[in-house]
C-alpha cells in the first residue's frame, strides 16, 4: 500500500474515532435521580393524625381519610412522573449504543474498503502461460477410439 492510501486510510479511521467521541458525550444519557418523597409522606401522615383527633363522627373521619388519600395519590403520582423520566434516560441510552455500533460497523466496512486501494492497478499478479501448458487432448482421458462393431 502506497504512502497516499495510508494516509486516506488512516485520515478515515480519524474521522469515526471523532464521530465515536463526539457521539458518546453529546448522546450521553442524562442520569435523573429521584428526589425523596419521604418528607412528603410524613406531611400527608401529620395532617391525617392531627385531622383525625377532630374527627368526632364518621362522615368527618371519611372526610379526613379523603384527604389523606388524595395526599399520599399525589405522592405516588410524582413519583410515578420521576420513574417515566428515568425510563426515558434508559431509551436515550440505548439510542447512544445504537450510534455507536453504527460508527463501528461503517469503520469496518470502511477498513474492508481501502484495504487494497494500493494495490489496484500495479501490484496484481500477472498469469503467465508457459509453453508446454496446452490442455489435455480428450483421447487421453477416454482412452482409445471406439472400433465400429461388424
Amino acid at each position: 500500500m502506497s504512502g497516499r492510501w495510508k494516509v486516506i486510510r488512516l485520515v478515515g479511521f480519524v474521522v469515526f474515532a471523532l464521530a465515536a467521541i463526539v457521539s458518546f458525550v453529546v448522546l450521553r444519557p442524562k442520569s435523573p435521580s429521584a428526589p425523596d418523597r419521604s418528607t412528603q409522606i410524613a406531611a400527608a401522615l401529620s395532617d391525617d393524625t392531627t385531622n383525625a383527633k377532630s374527627a368526632s363522627s364518621a362522615p368527618q373521619q371519611q372526610v379526613v381519610n379523603g384527604w389523606t388519600a388524595r395526599d399520599l395519590l399525589t405522592v405516588q403520582a410524582t413519583t410515578a412522573n420521576d420513574q417515566l423520566a428515568m425510563a426515558k434516560a434508559g431509551s436515550d441510552a440505548s439510542r447512544q449504543i445504537a450510534v455507536l455500533v453504527l460508527i463501528a460497523v461503517l469503520a469496518l466496512c470502511w477498513g474492508g474498503a481501502t484495504a487494497g486501494l494500493g494495490r489496484i492497478g500495479g501490484d496484481r499478479a500477472q498469469i503467465e502461460e508457459t509453453p508446454g501448458d496446452e490442455p489435455a487432448d480428450d483421447d487421453a482421458l477416454t482412452g482409445p477410439p471406439a472400433t465400429p462393431m461388424q
